[in-house]
């Protein structure tokens, strides 16, 4: 009888569990206030902005990030993701002599369906390009 006890609570608890979880939004986290502690934590919404490095992006110079110009919230999580069949950097600053190249972020080079990610924490215009192919060029606008 015990036995069956714990296999009803396991059976009810996954279903929960999971009926909470297939409702939140996927484009949406939560995390701690870094001043809260466990008994009166502050959840906050991080917004979670998704590019993509287009197919045959190489010959495609400004238009190869989908979309190219983005617009984001300061705290935004943004995720680039490579969809072509080539390796590709996300780099910021505007061309591989640029002095500024890299500071923002830098991811290494990505494999066909690889991501990337960065959290904008500071407002202002980002330029980024791919150092493999430095005509492939887009713009965050943190706001």
């Amino acid at each position: 009888m015990v036995a069956v006890s714990a296999i009803l609570c396991t059976i009810v608890s996954t279903y929960l569990f999971s009926s909470v979880f297939a409702q939140m939004d996927s484009q949406q986290y939560f995390s701690l206030d870094d001043n809260s502690n466990s008994t009166n934590a502050v959840r906050e919404k991080i917004d979670v902005v998704r590019i993509s490095i287009v197919e045959g992006a190489p010959s495609l110079g400004e238009k190869a990030f989908a979309p190219d110009i983005t617009n984001v919230s300061t705290g935004s999580n943004v995720t680039w993701i490579n969809n072509d069949s080539q390796f590709h950097t996300i780099t910021s600053g505007t061309e591989p002599d640029d002095p500024n190249v890299g500071q923002k972020f830098d991811s290494e080079a990505l494999s066909p369906k690889e991501t990337f990610s960065y959290i904008s924490n500071e407002t202002g215009t980002i330029p980024y390009f791919c150092q493999i192919h430095p005509t492939m060029k887009g713009k965050l606008i943190v706001s």
